[in-house]
This record gives structure tokens, C-alpha cells and sequence, in this order.
């Protein structure tokens, strides 16, 4: 029945069954009041394609006067109405029907947006690219949208949907210059760790040919280290092979380094201390970066000044303390003869945090 009658018809008839209108001894009436349904529904239809026909009117009329006001008002009263079909019966041709959306999509519902194909008028999805529904904001339209923008700014890549944002950070090395380029040029302190940790971590696994270049490595590790995030860096042993090479890079991720021993440290008070678990956690911790040990020469140490020097001695401390093998005896001899430049030099039992109040 739902099909066959108009919903007005079945509003109002609700609850009753079509053969309770009549009785099995007036057949007369039955026949009877199948015609007056039938007229009911007939004479609704009508109305509805009438209703149709004047909201169509309107939407010309609006277009003409280019009053926007008047189509939001047109969308709260008949917010059920307004659709893409809607707007084919009001513009026949194919370059009024783009230009009126075009005209709306400002003030056009999600509702109403949903209704509308994007996928068959590129252009306009291109232009809209912020209004658009979800489902239209593909990984394509998303870097036409950026590739075409005059100035592109980080609020830009804020309006791309994150999965979408990492397939292009994965797969697409135009949309990730621009990306690191606007990155690039803001303040340091005012840089997106999280988008820029994405970009290193989507691209370095899949083309490392991004990150052979020293000054974004350098750029990355330094932001990382400003906004106090350098747990989230990869291993060195994943950075590209000429770059574990570079000295200013091996002195970039000395401080994170140290910083990521002493958090772990810090998780441990002196009276919840297991010295076997803190070695195996210490060895997983390292083991990705097992590379930075082997690649540093004297080169390395030339970079470095009294903090670094400082920093790299908290490492030989943990290293030898834990009896941890990243390195040769003769590597070792070479790390003693540069850290002992320390005044007071000598391996200790790497601090461990006094505990408050019993554990």
C-alpha cells in the first residue's frame, strides 16, 4: 500500500486496514470507495507536482535577484523539498543548473549538498572543495583544490580529511612538497607537530628520496624536539642511508635521544626500580636507533658543544651501566676519548627519581 498511495492518504488512514472501509454486505460501497481513494490520491499527486512546479518558480526567481536570504529561507520551510531534482526542474540547461549551484553552495544545507552529484561537475567540486560532502572530498579533488590555490596556507590542509591527507603524504610527493614548504615557513613554535609527524612517517616508509635532503630532516627533528615530542620520532636505523651519514643530523637527535632515556627512566622511582626490566625496555628503546652509534665519527664530535657533549655522556653512562653492545670495544675507547673532554668524567648508576611516599 505504501507504494500505491500517497503518504498523506496513509497519515490519515493510519491504523486502518483499507478492507475495514467497507462491509462485506455493501459491495456497492466498496466499489465505490475505491473510487474516492483512488481521486483522494490522484487530486494529493497533483498537488504535489504543483507544489513542485511553484518551488521551481521560486528558485528561478531567487537566481535572478541573486537574493541568497531568500533561498535559506526557502530551505528552512521546505527543507524536505530542495534538492538536486528539484533544481533540474527549475534550470533546464545544463550551464544555468551548474551556475545555480554555484550561486547556493554557500548557504546549501549538508542535506542539500548530499543530493547534488559532484562527482559528474569536477569543476565546481574543485572550487567547493571546503563545502563539499565527505564522500566527494577524494584524494584527486583534494590536491587539485591545493595544487590550484594562489595562497595556500595551513588552515588549508586542516579542511582535508585525515585519511585522506595521509594517503596524499603517502602517495603523492607534489601534494607533500607543498605541504612541507608551507610547514617550512611558519614559526617553529607555531608548526603542527601531528601533520608534520605524519608527513615524515607516511612518506620516510614509503619514498625516502623526500628526506635526503638534510635541512628537512633537520627542520622535522628540531620541531619535534621544540614541541617536546620526541618520543614520536622514528628509528635513526629507518632514516635514509646518506643522511645517517650527516653530522648536524646526528647532533639533531642527540638532545631527543637523551630525552627519550631519561623519560624512561622517569617512569621508575627507587622503590619500584627492576633493574632487568629497565634494561630490556632501555634495549628496545635503542635498538632503533643502534645505527646512530655505529655511523658517528670524529666529525661528530667537532659539531658538538658542551651540551651535546653532555647529552652524548648520558648515553655512554646508560650504555655501559646496562651493558648494552651498539657499539666495538674500539668504537668505545673512541667515545671515552672524546666524552672524557668532560671535566670530572666517570660512568655512574644513571639517576633514578626518589620516591615521595612509599610505593
Amino acid at each position: 500500500m505504501k507504494g500505491t498511495y500517497h503518504p498523506e492518504i496513509l497519515k490519515i488512514l493510519k491504523g486502518t486496514e483499507f478492507s475495514e472501509i467497507w462491509t462485506k454486505e455493501n459491495l456497492e460501497q466498496k466499489k465505490s470507495s475505491n473510487t474516492f481513494l483512488q481521486k483522494a490520491n490522484k487530486h494529493f499527486q497533483k498537488a504535489d507536482e504543483n507544489r513542485l512546479e511553484a518551488l521551481a518558480s521560486m528558485l528561478n526567481l531567487i537566481f535572478i535577484s541573486k537574493d541568497i536570504s531568500q533561498l535559506k529561507n526557502l530551505q528552512t520551510n521546505y527543507p524536505e523539498l530542495i534538492n538536486f531534482d528539484l533544481m533540474k526542474k527549475a534550470f533546464k540547461k545544463r550551464k544555468d543548473l551548474i551556475d545555480f549551484v554555484e550561486f547556493g553552495l554557500n548557504v546549501f544545507s549538508m542535506n542539500v549538498k548530499k543530493t547534488i552529484p559532484f562527482d559528474k561537475f569536477p569543476e565546481q567540486a574543485k572550487k567547493a572543495f571546503p563545502l563539499l560532502p565527505s564522500k566527494y572530498r577524494t584524494e584527486e579533488v583534494c590536491f587539485e583544490w591545493i595544487k590550484g590555490k594562489k595562497n595556500v596556507s595551513i588552515s588549508s590542509f586542516n579542511k582535508i580529511p585525515k585519511k585522506v591527507q595521509k594517503k596524499l603524504c603517502r602517495d603523492n610527493k607534489e601534494f607533500r612538497d607543498i605541504l612541507l614548504s608551507v610547514l617550512m615557513n611558519q614559526h617553529k613554535y607555531d608548526v603542527n607537530s601531528t601533520l608534520l609527524n605524519d608527513l615524515f612517517y607516511e612518506s620516510l616508509y614509503n619514498d625516502q628520496s623526500d628526506w635526503e635532503d638534510e635541512s628537512k630532516i633537520l627542520f622535522y627533528l628540531e620541531i619535534m624536539l621544540e614541541h617536546a615530542e620526541s618520543e614520536l620520532i622514528p628509528g635513526f636505523n629507518d632514516y635514509p642511508s646518506m643522511i645517517k651519514k650527516s653530522a648536524k643530523v646526528q647532533q639533531a637527535i642527540l638532545p631527543s635521544l637523551r630525552y627519550m632515556v631519561e623519560d624512561l627512566l622517569g617512569t621508575y622511582c627507587d622503590c619500584s626500580y627492576d633493574e632487568s626490566q629497565v634494561k630490556e625496555e632501555m634495549k628496545d628503546l635503542l635498538d632503533k636507533h643502534s645505527d646512530f652509534f655505529s655511523s658517528i665519527n670524529i666529525e661528530f664530535f667537532k659539531s658538538l658543544d658542551r651540551e651535546d657533549m653532555s647529552d652524548f655522556f648520558v648515553l655512554i653512562q646508560v650504555h655501559e651501566y646496562y651493558e648494552l653492545d651498539y657499539y666495538t670495544p674500539l668504537q668505545l675507547a673512541f667515545f671515552q676519548k672524546q666524552t672524557k673532554k668532560i671535566p670530572d668524567f666517570r660512568y655512574i648508576r644513571p639517576t633514578i627519581l626518589v620516591c615521595e611516599q612509599s610505593c
